[in-house]
């Protein structure tokens, strides 16, 4: 038996300056509490089962309602309730793994939902599969209730399949397909004539796509190279995420990624650690024609490239120094957003050099 609490608070996006058109300070709560219990009825057997409890608070920091201050309807704070339960029952047998389990959630603003979870795995030598139909539910938010009258709750369905194989005692390769859909996703949006912000209900959106992953193992090199694409077409109607002449894939993301990690043993403690991340071409707003409307442009794919060196057990035991360097070529990635939101991309940090010393005892 598990307890748990959380508290978290924020102040997100706050501008304290009256003077600004875009001020704007109040302050969120959230507060958590839950009890979870593991049982084994069988060794072959566990049951897990639980209760949580979400309080949300949120209040005005400030009275003054200029720029993006807004009351909570006619009061200056709003409190919201959640309660949950959730079981899961865990299975091995022979012919396979057998994992199902429900959550149901109540929200004191929007209702209830129940969704449900099942899994089937298998492993035989050397390979595995696995099966996965699983759904979520996601309750608006304080600020999404407070914008926008009458939201639903955002239901996302996942459909997944993997099967992997070891290749002799060095090489594990792995394919996993996935189909995600969203029913009723809570999209934000900036009426810039009328200088408001609402979310609002749109009827569906999602990716279907595969991932492949290939890894190599010896005593003295390891290795990784994974590779995902995705396309939105016929699963995306939310014009908030799409790009004109491109519906495969949605604003700020690349359809295509490739992720390589290593590691090379150069001598005693010391090794070489070597990364890289490539994005194929993502779409944004990044620039606005003559009347301030925004645009959406073309990025170019971009590779992030990491290197660090590192020496273990350097001089003393337990004392390690490291130096690297990340984004060696200085590519400076923007981070773009997923939707028109009033402002240009987010710049990335950089090349950066890091060093790093480091001591642990060890009993």
């Amino acid at each position: 038996m598990t307890p748990r609490f959380d508290f978290i608070r924020q102040n997100p996006w706050e501008i304290t300056d009256r003077s600004s058109e875009l001020f704007y300070t109040k302050t969120v709560s959230r507060y958590t509490a839950g009890l979870a219990l593991s049982y084994d009825p069988d060794r072959h057997v566990n049951l897990q089962t639980g209760v949580e409890a979400y309080a949300d608070r949120a209040h005005l920091n400030d009275m003054t309602i200029v720029g993006f201050q807004t009351m909570f309807g006619d009061k200056p704070d709003v409190a919201y309730d959640t309660i949950a339960t959730y079981a899961q029952l865990l299975v091995n047998h022979p012919l396979a793994n057998l994992t199902v389990g429900a959550r149901y959630e109540h929200h004191s603003a929007v209702g209830g939902s129940l969704v449900p979870r099942i899994a089937l795995t298998k492993v035989m030598g050397r390979f595995h599969a696995k099966l996965l139909a699983s759904q979520a539910f996601r309750a608006p938010g304080v600020e999404n209730i407070n914008l926008s009258n009458g939201l639903d709750p955002e239901r996302t369905t996942v459909f997944e399949a993997e099967a992997g194989y070891e290749i002799g005692e060095h090489m594990f390769a792995a394919v996993n397909a996935f189909d995600t859909t969203i029913k009723r996703p809570i999209i934000y949006e900036y009426d810039r004539d009328q200088m408001t912000e609402l979310y609002q209900n749109f009827s569906r959106t999602g990716t279907r796509g595969f991932e492949l992953d290939y890894r190599v193992r010896y005593p003295r090199a390891t290795g990784e190279i994974n590779y995902s694409y995705y396309t939105a077409a016929d699963k995306n109607d939310a014009d908030a995420y799409r790009v004109p002449g491109h519906d495969g894939v949605l604003l700020a993301f690349p359809a295509h990624k490739v992720a390589m990690t290593g590691s090379f043993d150069l001598h005693r403690g010391l090794s070489f650690n070597p990364s890289a991340v490539i994005y194929g071409p993502r779409y944004g707003y990044t620039a606005a024609d003559a009347d301030g409307n925004p645009l959406i442009r073309r990025q170019a794919p971009t590779a992030l490239v990491n290197l660090h060196l590192r020496y273990r057990d350097l001089l003393v035991p337990g004392l390690e120094l490291g130096a690297g360097v990340y984004d060696v070529a200085d590519q400076r990635l923007q981070y773009l957003q997923p939707y028109s939101g009033g402002h240009p991309p987010l710049p990335g940090s950089g090349r950066e050099f890091v060093v790093r010393l480091a001591y642990e005892h060890r009993l």
